[in-house]
């Protein structure tokens, strides 16, 4: 049950490409989430922001991201790849 909705899930994701995904997924998602997160922490605990820290965050974070989202995206594709190949021989 838990495969046929990775299925169906994964294929609407693909069908918009690698590209949105990881952009959704990797820069928005971790890069820009993480950033502002970082950030607000940073004013509650310091009553104040250091552009010191949010310039290598707004940087920094959304490449790692970029990077983590390229490899999950290739893992999910052979996990797909290997649900469909299950799902054909079984039928």
């Amino acid at each position: 049950m838990k495969s046929k909705k990775f299925i169906e899930s994964w294929r609407e994701k693909r069908e918009k490409g690698k590209k949105h995904y990881v952009l959704r997924y990797g820069i928005l998602g971790f890069g820009v989430g993480l950033t502002c997160l970082f950030t607000i922490f940073e004013i509650i605990l310091n009553a104040s922001m250091s552009s010191g820290y949010l310039v290598p965050r707004i940087l920094i974070l959304p490449v790692i991201g970029i990077f983590l989202f390229s490899y999950r995206w290739e893992s999910l594709e052979i996990k797909y790849a290997k649900l469909i190949s299950q799902n054909r021989k079984g039928n």
